[in-house]
C-alpha cells in the first residue's frame, strides 16, 4: 500500500472511529433515557389517575355524609329502631321510606349506587332499598370487613368509612357487579346519639369510564401526545391483586394479577413499584404502581415494552442515519485532505 493511502486510511480512522464509539455509546445511554423518560411520564400519569379514582370515591363519601345529615331520614330510622309496633306496620315503614323517600330524593341522584342499607346498633338490616335485605344479620367479621361497622357504630357524626372492593367473583359479593361500601354512623337528632350505620353499595362500573377519560383527555391536553398510548392501560387493583376495573378495550377485569411484581411490591412490601416485567398475557411491559396503606387498592399503568421501543427505534434510526451522513462527510474531507497534502508535499518536478 503506497504510504499516502496509509497516512489517508490513518487519518481517516482517526477521525471515524471516535465518532463511531461516540454513536455506540449514545445508543446504549439513549436507550437507558429512553426507558427512564417513559417511566417518569408513566408515573405521572398513574399518579394522576390515582388521584382521580381518589376523587371519584371521595364524591361519594360526600354523598353519604350529606344524606346521613338529613333529619327525616334520621328521625324516621330512629322511630322504626324504636318502635314496639306490629312487624307489618314496621314492614309498611320500610316500605313507604323505601319507595317514597331513598329511592326518589336520594338513589335518584347517584345510579352507580346499587342499594343503600341502614342498619341498626346490632348489625341488622332495618331499612334498605332492596327490601330482601330487611331483617338480614352479617358475622361480625362480615360487617366489619364490608362495612368497617364497630369503626363506623363508634366514630363521630359525619365520619365516612370505605370498605374493600368486593370483586365479581367473590362468593361473598351479593351483588352483580364489583363494588365498594361507604358506610356513616346515622346519629339521632334529638339526643345525638349514634342510633345506627348507613351504608351505600357503590358499582365500580363507573371507574373504568373515568380511567379511559382520564387517558383520552391527558394525552389530548396534557402534552403527553409523544408517548406510546396505543397499549396504554390503568387499571384498579384491589388488595387480593385482582383487576376491578380497567381503561383497556381487551381487559379482562376479574382477572388475578396477585404473582405480578408491582402487586407483590405494593401490598407484601409497601412499596411503589417502577420498572420492566412480564404481564398475564406474556407480554413485557414498562409498568408504575403508586401504593399506600391508607387504601385497600391502587392504581397499575402499564405500557407495551414493544410499543416503547418501537417509538425508540424511530428516533434511533433518524439519530444514527444523522451520524452516518457526519461520518461519510468526514471521511471524504479526510480523503480530500489527504491527497491535497500529498500533492503539495511533492511539488513540481
Amino acid at each position: 500500500m503506497r504510504i499516502n493511502n496509509k497516512i489517508a486510511l490513518l487519518m481517516i480512522s482517526a477521525s471515524v472511529l471516535p465518532l463511531m464509539a461516540l454513536a455506540l455509546i449514545f445508543c446504549i445511554n439513549d436507550r437507558v433515557a429512553a426507558d427512564n423518560f417513559f417511566y417518569a411520564h408513566l408515573d405521572v400519569m398513574t399518579k394522576r389517575a390515582q388521584e382521580m379514582v381518589n376523587s371519584h370515591i371521595q364524591d361519594e363519601k360526600i354523598r353519604i355524609a350529606d344524606w346521613a345529615s338529613d333529619g327525616h331520614l334520621r328521625d324516621a330510622a330512629e322511630s322504626i329502631i324504636q318502635s314496639n309496633a306490629p312487624e307489618e306496620v314496621q314492614d309498611l315503614a320500610n316500605y313507604l321510606l323505601r319507595k317514597n323517600y331513598l329511592m326518589k330524593y336520594k338513589m335518584a341522584l347517584d345510579p352507580h349506587i346499587i342499594t343503600t342499607d341502614i342498619f341498626d346498633l346490632d348489625g341488622k338490616i332495618i331499612i334498605s332499598t332492596d327490601m330482601n335485605r330487611v331483617g338480614h344479620v352479617d358475622s361480625g367479621e362480615e360487617l366489619e370487613r364490608e362495612y368497617s361497622f364497630g369503626k363506623a357504630r363508634a366514630a363521630e357524626y359525619g365520619q365516612v368509612f370505605i370498605s374493600e372492593i368486593d370483586p365479581l367473583s367473590d362468593d361473598r359479593n351479593e351483588f352483580p357487579e364489583a363494588a365498594f361500601n361507604a358506610s356513616v354512623p346515622l346519629v339521632s337528632v334529638a339526643t345525638s346519639e349514634t342510633i345506627g350505620v348507613m351504608v351505600i353499595h357503590v358499582s365500580t362500573a363507573d371507574l373504568r369510564a373515568v380511567l379511559a377519560e382520564f387517558i383520552k383527555e391527558d394525552l389530548a391536553l396534557g402534552g403527553y401526545s409523544y408517548l406510546p398510548h396505543q397499549s396504554l392501560k390503568l387499571s384498579v387493583i384491589d388488595n387480593s391483586g385482582r383487576v376491578i376495573e380497567s381503561s383497556g378495550s381487551n381487559a379482562l377485569v376479574d382477572q388475578s394479577v396477585a404473582d405480578l411484581p408491582p402487586i407483590q411490591a405494593c401490598f407484601r412490601k409497601n412499596s411503589n413499584f417502577i420498572g420492566r416485567y412480564t404481564d398475564k398475557d406474556g407480554r413485557s411491559v414498562l409498568g408504575t404502581a403508586i401504593c399506600s396503606s391508607a387504601r385497600p387498592w391502587l392504581v397499575l399503568g402499564e405500557v407495551s415494552e414493544d410499543e416503547v421501543l418501537a417509538y425508540f427505534n424511530r428516533h434511533l434510526l433518524a439519530t444514527l442515519f444523522f451520524m452516518a451522513v457526519i461520518i461519510l462527510i468526514m471521511a471524504l474531507v479526510s480523503v480530500v485532505c489527504t491527497r491535497h497534502w500529498f500533492r503539495e508535499e511533492r511539488g513540481p518536478k
